[in-house]
């Protein structure tokens, strides 16, 4: 008896949750007229094949300010269509932000995109946007104004980059969901997100894993290292991964 009345509630308080869901908005709302930001952009539409655009780019990113740091190769899908991810920073970027936090690192971690995408394997470039990352990690800033303006000078210059990867169609848009100004200061998540994140913004969130003294930095990052080489992922309730 209690096992059935257990299973009943349990499908009620499921029902409730998911129409809960349903009424809630996919993205923060924002004002009437108020320009609205991507996490992610597509700022590329090649128009010549995955390898020759992933090269073009490469070499326009290494013509620029912008400090290539690594790259990921991915084939994704049944059909294996590729992916190649540039990890880059912006030293002017970065010396803007030379004042700052240390836990607000993750938005000086710059990133662009070439993938093929659909049936005729149409190659692309998407970038996370410096400015809408800015928004989210520098919001308390003192600085705020001067972070975001070299944020957006270091999202041009990823843009500059990109156009001179042969297109036929140049294009600068934000991917959904977009995302106004003030909606990313106090980002904490959308929907379900929310929930599972328990409401906490990015900095509640964050969970100190080592800690040292700042001349023990190149100890940390071998510890760092070594944990990650050593062990696989689990699940997120594995504290070793």
């Amino acid at each position: 008896m209690t096992r059935c009345l257990a299973k009943r509630y349990g499908c009620i308080l499921a029902a409730f949750i998911a129409w809960t869901l349903a009424l809630a908005p996919a993205a923060p709302a924002s004002a009437a007229g108020e320009e609205r930001y991507g996490i992610f952009e597509r700022i590329g539409e090649s128009s010549v094949p995955f390898d020759e655009t992933a090269a073009a780019l490469e070499a326009a990113l290494r013509q620029s300010h912008l400090v290539i740091h690594g790259q990921m190769d991915l084939a994704l899908g049944a059909q294996a269509q590729r992916a190649r991810v540039f990890v880059l920073t912006s030293p002017q970027f970065e010396a803007a932000a030379a004042a700052e936090a240390p836990n607000t690192i993750s938005a000086q971690v710059l990133r662009v995109a070439v993938y093929e995408y659909g049936k005729g394997r149409k190659t692309y470039i998407d970038e996370t946007n410096p400015l809408a990352h800015a928004m989210v990690y520098y919001a308390g800033s003192k600085n705020y104004a001067a972070l975001l303006e070299a944020a957006r000078n270091a999202g041009q210059e990823i843009r500059g980059a990109v156009a001179s990867v042969p297109s036929n169609n140049a294009v600068s848009f934000p991917l959904e969901p977009s995302r106004s100004e003030s909606a990313l200061n106090g980002f904490d998540g959308d929907g379900a997100a929310k929930m599972m994140a328990r409401w906490r913004n990015w900095s509640q969130s964050q969970r100190v894993v080592l800690s040292d003294k700042p001349e023990n930095f190149a100890h940390v990052v071998a510890q760092v290292e070594h944990a990650m080489h050593a062990t696989s992922y689990k699940g997120v309730e594995d504290p070793s991964g």
